[in-house]
């Protein structure tokens, strides 16, 4: 059984490759380019590994997991972020409705984010700053364990200042699932975050559904730092793999 679950995990790993490469030479004809790729599996190329801030998590031949209630993989990106620009990620397994067994009752699950700030923090009383930005996908669970938003996700995002620092946009909004979109425990789901400048907004999809289309004026900071599965002072998300982590951005005109 092991082999073959090792043989399952090294296949979803070159599909991993396989794709980003295809999605590259694509993007790079559109007038992008990919920023970073880590594909999230134990046996990446040495100067991705070294990126990685690994609490509390492992890594398998298939993707990065939570085993921990707290904790979260952390990665420093070499450049910070265009200002136009697209993080995308693969999640398998997410089962709602299972999240309470694992954390807890009346907890907060912050388990895709992407800060400026190396601390991970949306409070000016946790080490942000007025020159934050950042945004972050959060889930729970509510008193009695059940989901905390339903099949809803809440949106955290930033870009100008972190809550409670003079002249923030911050901004908090639950997010509804889309008509036509199901949440799927056995499904591999895409996540895609797009923020834009020059559009003055950010966009959140899954599978191309389309979650939320907020204000974003990136007025802040340049987006750095990577926190998967959770961030500082909240519960993680455990179980679900992360695979595929891509950050695009425009090609700077010639």
């Amino acid at each position: 059984m092991k082999a073959a679950a090792t043989t399952g995990g090294f296949a979803a790993a070159v599909v991993c490759t396989v794709l980003a490469a295809t999605a590259a030479a694509a993007a790079a004809t559109a007038g992008v380019r990919t920023v970073w790729h880590d594909p999230l599996t134990a046996n990446a190329p040495a100067g991705v590994a070294a990126a990685r801030e690994n609490r509390g998590g492992e890594f398998t031949a298939a993707g990065w997991r939570m085993v921990a209630p707290k904790g979260f993989l952390r990665i420093d990106l070499p450049e910070p972020s265009p200002r136009e620009g697209e993080l995308e990620v693969t999640i398998s397994g997410l089962d709602w409705a299972a999240v309470g067994r694992t954390v807890g009752a009346d907890r907060k699950i912050h388990f895709l984010n992407l800060f400026s700030n190396p601390r991970g923090d949306h409070h000016a009383e946790g080490g942000g700053s007025a020159e934050d930005a950042l945004w972050t996908l959060r889930a729970g669970t509510d008193e009695a364990g059940a989901p905390r938003y339903g099949t809803a996700l809440k949106l955290l995002w930033a870009s100008r200042g972190a809550k409670r620092t003079p002249g923030s946009d911050y901004h908090e909004q639950r997010v509804p699932v889309p008509a036509g979109f199901v949440w799927r425990a056995n499904a591999a789901h895409v996540f895609r975050v797009r923020w834009s400048a020059r559009e003055r907004q950010l966009l959140v999809t899954v599978d191309n559904h389309e979650f939320a289309r907020v204000p974003w004026q990136h007025d802040g900071a340049a987006l750095r730092h990577v926190f998967l599965g959770g961030a500082a002072d909240f519960h993680a998300l455990v179980g679900p793999v992360f695979s595929c982590l891509t950050i695009r951005g425009l090609l700077e005109p010639p």
